[in-house]
Formats: structure tokens, sequence, C-alpha cells
């Protein structure tokens, strides 16, 4: 049985060889990348670090035999390293223009409303935060990746880009909604959705996947854990965990921002409210998290937390028809019922 071999370098392009990931193991318990593949039950491994400007890519190779890999398979992988780091950054700038197009569509959506200003930002933070936290302990604990945390802080803003799609006769509307145009306000999860379906399926035919926690979060951000929320009135689990984060995370922002005609609720009154409608409104695992979250959320708060937020009724509390409790109607709807 050989030992591990070291790295084996070709022009400017580093291919490591490993022939046998136990002995490695032993030599170096500190090597993740050696650890990782050894408790996978692999024998031997090779692998290359590319860097371009859109970022850098680890491509790995791994047998479960000892040895695997020679002298030639290094040299002609080393040989495609340009071509590799090439498509990265294709790939990354494409991923990043086409997010930015989005997120452009997003903010149209937020400055239509009468009232803006830092609102995607603090609740993007927020569940960012949360989604962290997440990971750290309870349920979700080591289930949630760095990848992950950073997805919902991208697609966080994205929650509300339905409103494209809504009139200002609505968005704009002074009073309380009728029926019918409440009816209309209700589509706008299932319109932003729409649009970011074809914002995938556009993506899909170049081969690439980005938007799905988008639409998750635009889709099923207005449902509730009880199951009487909309579009779908979706319940418990079955609700994306990224929508469940980003509804907490959207309410207590809503709370606790000035509007024009109101002041912002204090942190505890609002932390009051979530706790109030865990298992109701909200995922009570979720509420929780956000809770343990708390100090790093109020440095967001501290930070941003005077501006106006661009929020509607339809993110308030809600049981049935019925607004909870009945003092926080008219105070944080901009369409008292």
């Amino acid at each position: 049985m050989s030992l591990p071999r070291l790295s084996v370098e070709h022009h400017t392009h580093p291919v490591r060889i490993v022939d046998d990931l136990s002995s490695s193991h032993l030599q170096d318990p500190s090597d993740i990348g050696v650890r990782m593949l050894h408790q996978a039950g692999f024998g031997s491994a090779m692998w290359l670090r590319t860097q371009g400007s859109g970022g850098g890519a680890l491509l790995m190779f791994a047998a479960k035999e000892h040895g695997a890999y020679r002298d030639e398979h290094a040299e002609l992988i080393a040989n495609v390293a340009g071509q590799l780091t090439h498509a990265l950054d294709r790939t990354v700038f494409t991923e990043g223009l086409v997010v930015s197009a989005v997120q452009g569509l997003a903010k149209l959506a937020e400055s239509r409303d009468t009232d803006t200003g830092d609102h995607l930002t603090r609740m993007a933070l927020y569940a960012s935060l949360v989604a962290e936290e997440l990971g750290r302990s309870g349920p979700y604990h080591g289930q949630i990746s760095a990848a992950y945390v950073r997805a919902i802080h991208q697609f966080a803003p994205m929650h509300d880009i339905g409103k494209v799609g809504l009139g200002d006769d609505i968005l704009r509307k002074p009073g309380a909604l009728t029926p019918a145009e409440r009816a209309e306000m209700e589509r706008h999860p299932a319109i932003g959705a729409e649009v970011l379906r074809r914002c995938e399926a556009q993506m899909n035919a170049v081969g690439q996947s980005i938007f799905r926690m988008a639409i998750d979060i635009a889709e099923a951000h207005h449902e509730r854990f009880d199951g009487t929320g909309y579009p779908a009135r979706l319940a418990g689990h079955a609700i994306p965990l990224a929508a469940r984060i980003v509804a907490v995370a959207d309410v207590f922002d809503a709370l606790t921002s000035r509007r024009a005609y109101k002041e912002a609720w204090p942190v505890d009154r609002a932390l009051a409210m979530l706790e109030s409608e865990a298992g109701r409104q909200f995922d009570p695992d979720i509420v929780a998290a956000f809770q343990r979250a708390l100090p790093r959320i109020l440095d967001v708060y501290e930070q941003f937390g005077n501006a106006k937020a661009d929020i509607d009724d339809d993110v308030l509390p809600v049981r049935g028809e019925e607004r909870v409790p009945s003092d926080s109607a008219a105070v944080l709807s901009g369409h008292p019922q």
C-alpha cells in the first residue's frame, strides 16, 4: 500500500493526488478534505483548485480503491483547468446578472408602495440570521449550510415581487380594501411565483437552476402554520422552510418600522406578537430561533431601524378573517378592515 503523494503541480493549477486517504487522514487529521472523503468511504482522491475573476472552485474526483489516480490523470486535469476556470467565470457572471435583474424588479415592486425605505435590506438580514441560528441548534441543527444562509439573504427580497402585477389603485389606496380588492391583493404571491418560474425555466434551458428558493419564498410567505393562509392554504412543514423564515422576518420588520400614520412598535411588543402567533401564523421553531438570534437582529435594527418600511396589511397576524389583537388593526394596516 503506497503512502499519500504530495501535491502534483502543473503550470499554475495545483492538482493534488492522495493514493491512500486513510493513511493521509492519520498523518494529518486536520485536513478537512481528506477527512470528509475518508469518512465517506473513499480510498483515494484527486482534486484541482481553480481561481478566476468570478471566484474559486474545487474540482474533486474520488474512488473507492487506493491508488486510482496517476500522474497522467493530473496532467490531463491541469491542461483543462483554463477551460474550467473560464466556464466558472461565465457561470458566475450569468447567475449574477440574472439575479441582479430580478432583484431590481423586486425593488421596483417595493418602490410602488407609498412607504419605502430599507425594508428589503432589513428583512433579508433578519431572515439570514434566523436561518443561521436554525442551523446551530434545534430540529434543523446541522441541516442548514452556509450556502442556504447566503441564498435566503439573496432571495428574501423577492418575496413581494408579485406586486408588479397589481395596480396602483390597490397598492396606493389609503383606505380599506373592498373584498374584490382584497382578493386581487392576495394574488401577488401567485404572480410572483409565476414571474420567478419563468426566470427559472430560462436558466434551466441553459443547464442552470437559480430561483428554486425564490419561488418558494414568493409563493408561500403568506401561508400560515395553521393552514389558514393563502394562496394554497398550506399548513405546518408543507410550507417551504425558507418561506416560513421570511414570514417571521417580514412581520417583525412590519411591526418595528415607522409608517406615515404610525410609530414603530417597541421590540418587546413585536416579540410578544410573534410569540402569541407561534403555532398559528408562524412556525414555533422559527420564532424560537428568531429569539435566540435577537442580539444580532437588534444590531441590524439599530443600524436601519429608523426607516419607514414597505409593508402592507397582508403581512400582519390574522386569525381567519379577524385581525388579532383587535387594537393592532388600525395601527398596522394601511388598508383597515
